[in-house]
């Protein structure tokens, strides 16, 4: 279950970065 847990946190958290690049775009320059 925790690692379950850690995959899902992991993908959920590259999922959200990718749609944030597509919101704000590439030359945003927003990056962390």
């Amino acid at each position: 279950m925790l690692e379950l847990l850690g995959i899902l946190g992991v993908l959920i958290s590259i999922i959200v970065k990718l749609i944030f690049v597509q919101i704000g775009g590439t030359g945003h320059g927003t990056e962390d």
